[in-house]
């Protein structure tokens, strides 16, 4: 049985020798794409470029039928929410970063609890090309609010308090051939409850190292195997659980819109849960499906789905839990002044296996949670826009904490200048 310093010494050194070899590499080397998979945390490789900050003031006023996502439905409230936003773009022809910062406040009228409810976050994303064979990316995202998160690994479906949600990743692209190249990644994910009651039930730190190797087959195709291995440890557990993924995939590219990517494989997992509340280790094995696609028609008008298949590692004692989650974005610029967005995702949980969580309280439990939001935007004139929105979230659930549903309408304003 391998240690868990055995485990990462594993996956350290394929990166650590990327890092060697770079720093011997011939600068007239191929040209190197620095985030070749794309994404949200991708910073536009244009020329270079130095702006100002960027500030946007948001308003808004409501009413939310049921604030505390209560299954009694009954705690209805008028609200007000206001925000600022702090955004920064800068970087040279070879190192580019991406700033983003948000501090907002909503207060609502007719609660009994706290009408006080905070939402700070904070994302950064850098990217450095050391040579024209060597990329490293950089990443951070924290947050710290109160409302379910569809996007927060283990979080729960309904209002348990204030929390505290980070990840960090590190990868470092190394191009060896001119069709072949190999990403290492280390990501450092924490999620902490304010609540004593949910917290050690919830709370977790995540290491995870992976490695794929990128085989470029077609100019617009690209087939990647890769092996990751997840350590989650947690007060609950007490101890660590251990997820290993074997996967394979393609990337596409159809024609100047259209892209997506497809992973399939298989998860191990394990836990050492020596002195905890299980009598013996938990282990599972499972099936394990993710993709994307996303349609850019112009620069406000875009669709893109996601879904993922795999081992809930984050919120399962007992490893036998297996989470189902997709998401179907529309972004659509129905005038040069009227916008509208309209989001729609859904996550299932299951569990079959005995579980002593406070929100899993029988051996055969599942939950299912829908959430859907519509919002249309004016520009009134270069610096002012005007708001509106609705927002649908049901969740259907076994054990103690019960189902609810929940909507919330809003009008306001942003500012940018």
């Amino acid at each position: 049985m391998f240690t868990l310093r055995q485990l990462i010494s594993a996956f350290v050194a394929p990166f650590i020798l990327q890092m060697c070899v770079a720093n011997g590499a011939a600068q007239d080397g191929p040209l190197v794409e620095v985030n070749p998979s794309g994404g949200v945390d991708a910073v536009d490789a244009g020329p270079p470029w130095r702006l100002p900050v960027k500030i946007t003031l948001t308003g808004n006023a409501g009413y939310d039928d049921n604030a505390d996502t209560s299954a009694s439905n009954g705690g209805g409230s008028l609200y007000t929410s206001g925000g600022i936003n702090l955004s920064y773009e800068f970087g040279t022809e070879r190192t580019r970063a991406s700033l983003s910062t948000y501090a907002g406040l909503t207060y609502y009228s007719d609660m009994d609890r706290s009408p006080f409810d905070p939402n700070v976050n904070l994302a950064l994303s850098v990217r450095h090309a050391v040579n024209q064979r060597l990329s490293l990316t950089g990443s951070v995202d924290a947050r710290y609010q109160i409302d379910p998160d569809f996007e927060i690994e283990g979080s729960l479906n309904r209002r348990s308090g204030n929390y505290f949600y980070n990840r960090d990743s590190i990868s470092g692209t190394y191009l060896w051939l001119p069709r072949v190249s190999t990403v290492s990644t280390y990501t450092f994910g924490l999620l902490q409850y304010d609540e004593q009651v949910i917290g050690p039930q919830r709370d977790y730190v995540n290491h995870a190292i992976a490695q794929q190797i990128r085989f470029l087959l077609l100019p617009v195709t690209a087939l990647t195997a890769g092996h990751s291995l997840s350590i989650v440890s947690s007060d609950e557990r007490n101890g660590s659980s251990f997820t290993n993924s074997l996967t394979a995939g393609v990337d596409q590219t159809i024609g100047r819109r259209l892209n997506g990517s497809l992973n399939v494989g298989a998860q191990f997992y394990s836990n050492d849960n020596a002195g905890g509340e299980f009598e013996e280790s938990g282990t599972a094995v499972s099936p394990y499906f993710a993709g994307n696609l996303s349609y850019v028609v112009g620069a406000k008008t875009s669709l893109t789905w996601n879904g993922q298949y795999s081992i809930d590692e984050f919120s399962s004692q007992s490893g036998g839990g297996r989470m189902l989650t997709t998401g179907l974005r529309l972004a659509y610029s129905i005038t040069a002044r009227i916008s509208a967005t309209a989001s729609a995702n859904y996550r299932r949980y299951s569990n079959d296996r005995p579980t002593d969580d406070v929100a899993l309280d029988t051996s055969d439990f599942s939950e299912d949670a829908f959430d859907v939001t519509i919002a249309g935007s004016y520009m009134v004139n270069r610096l002012l826009s005007a708001n509106i929105g609705y927002q649908h979230t049901r969740v259907s659930a076994d054990g103690t904490l019960g189902s609810y549903s929940r909507n919330r309408y809003f009008i306001g304003f942003s500012s940018t200048f």
